[in-house]
């Protein structure tokens, strides 16, 4: 079977409340907004963040093409120094659902965003 030539470009994902969600992944994660999409026809609303060439579509929960029970379930990102990073998320009131933990060459923990999303912080 041929192989088609593909780059990855975004994962997108519907969420119960987009500004929320997006003020999460700006000012908590570092993401950047890079385009901000609307549809009049469709009546619909999505962003499009970066972040170190990655992207993610948060999409509103009208968005016709993506019904809201069905998403992403988990975002993993590295980081340089997870023990200071894990302190911040505490302080900042998030529940860590998997505490700080060891996994063969790496540290990690697990948070969810807003929206029940799991986050995978981790540090090589």
């Amino acid at each position: 079977m041929e192989k088609f030539n593909l780059k990855f470009e975004y994962i997108s994902y519907t969420t119960s409340n987009l500004e929320r969600t997006v003020d999460f992944y700006v000012n908590h994660l570092g993401f950047q907004k890079q385009n901000i999409k609307k549809s009049e026809k469709f009546k619909n609303k999505s962003v499009i963040l970066e972040k170190d060439g990655y992207k993610i579509e948060i999409l509103n929960p009208d968005y016709k093409i993506a019904p809201l029970n069905t998403g992403i379930k988990m975002f993993c990102f590295s980081c340089e120094n997870i023990d200071e990073a894990y302190e911040k998320i505490l302080q900042l009131g998030y529940k860590i659902l998997f505490d700080l933990n060891f996994e063969e060459t790496s540290k990690f923990f697990i948070y969810r965003d807003p929206n029940g999303v799991f986050i995978k912080l981790l540090a090589h």
